[in-house]
């Protein structure tokens, strides 16, 4: 199956070293809170396994967050455009 975590993603950015520390805070809130919703026993005697994730794109040092709509998102692209970007 596939969960959302309903994490908060609102960590202040300039409280970590990297955009790299930046996103594994983030990834590693959202699997806690998804681990949180299991059940803490299955009936069946398997082992739940969740795999989380975020990504984040950074250009000049800076993150990118998700675009607030579609003109934002244009704006983005356009910055990206022609440079290399991590």
């Amino acid at each position: 199956d596939v969960c959302t975590s309903g994490f908060a993603e609102d960590l202040d950015k300039s409280s970590f070293k990297s955009p790299a520390d930046y996103v594994l805070a983030t990834a590693k809130g959202k699997c806690e809170a998804v681990v949180a919703e299991l059940p803490s026993a299955r009936d069946d005697g398997r082992c739940d396994v969740v795999l989380c994730a975020d990504t984040v794109v950074t250009i000049d040092g800076e993150v990118l967050e998700k675009p607030t709509d579609a003109d934002h998102a244009k704006t983005m692209l356009k910055r990206l455009a022609g440079r290399c970007h991590e």
